[in-house]
């Protein structure tokens, strides 16, 4: 189903996003376990 598809994708778009926000407000001193 294409929903399911969009939904995937927006969870890994968001996921990007936010490691990439954590990433930037920490200053690359501690890095996420993911």
């Amino acid at each position: 189903m294409p929903s399911v598809c969009c939904l995937a994708c927006l969870e890994v778009f968001f996921s990007f996003i936010i490691q990439h926000l954590f990433h930037t407000f920490a200053g690359k001193d501690w890095f996420l376990p993911i």
